[in-house]
């Protein structure tokens, strides 16, 4: 796993911030999707909405490349 440019880092994180945990929600939103598919366009195949944002907390922990 490789930190994100700047701009994808930061279009993540403001994805994150409408993405409700899915352990919290019974269904998922359409945010789920969304942020399936911005992972999709970094190169990422997550299985399901739990690995999605498993993932993207994991990309936002590890920062962006300056």
């Amino acid at each position: 796993m490789q930190k994100l440019s700047k701009e994808d880092y930061i279009t993540l994180e403001n994805l994150m911030e409408k993405v409700p945990d899915p352990n919290s929600t019974f269904t998922a939103t359409g945010w789920h999707y969304d942020l399936m598919a911005l992972l999709g366009k970094f190169g990422y195949r997550p299985a399901g909405r739990y690995a999605a944002y498993e993932l993207a907390v994991k990309l936002l922990e590890l920062g962006y490349v300056d």
